[in-house]
């Protein structure tokens, strides 16, 4: 069904146009639902090295050319070079028609648990240096009493 769209430009079982003037090809709900239940998917792993992946995006800001609306998000084509499968294609397989921002929503909680992981090891790394350090002060005061007391006997 296309709304405000036809012929060629339905691309999708539901299309809006590609209009950034007024409210044209902006679609607004309650939410939104996406398929997702196991019983739908097979070869399910987890996203390898996210924090790889969204350092490699790049969030940029630009003007919509039809209407010179500034805007934030991501150039499709580029995001298409290291994340393909959230970009839809024309049929010349070049240029990119859309992409789906939501699905970058798994990428992204992947790169904090990742980030967190790392955030917790530096932290263990960061008690026991601390230990140490503690450690060694005990025992460079011990040193320096010692001497201090060598070096002024009691009368």
């Amino acid at each position: 069904i296309g709304i405000g769209s036809t012929g060629n430009d339905v691309t999708h079982m539901l299309t809006l146009p590609n209009d950034s003037t007024g409210n044209n090809g902006k679609a607004k709900a309650f939410a939104y639902a996406t398929y997702s239940s196991r019983r739908y998917k097979e070869n399910i792993e987890l996203i390898e090295d996210p924090l790889d992946l969204i350092n490699r995006i790049e969030g940029v800001t630009y003007t919509w050319k039809d209407s010179g609306y500034s805007d934030i998000g991501f150039v499709a084509e580029d995001v298409g070079k290291i994340i393909p499968s959230i970009v839809d294609y024309e049929p010349n397989g070049t240029d990119a028609i859309a992409m789906d921002y939501t699905r970058l929503n798994a990428v992204l909680v992947e790169a904090v648990k990742a980030q967190d992981k790392k955030v917790k090891a530096q932290n263990d790394k960061l008690e026991k240096l601390i230990i140490l350090v503690d450690s060694v002060h005990s025992f460079q005061h011990k040193k320096i009493n010692s001497i201090f007391t060598l070096l002024n006997p009691s009368k």
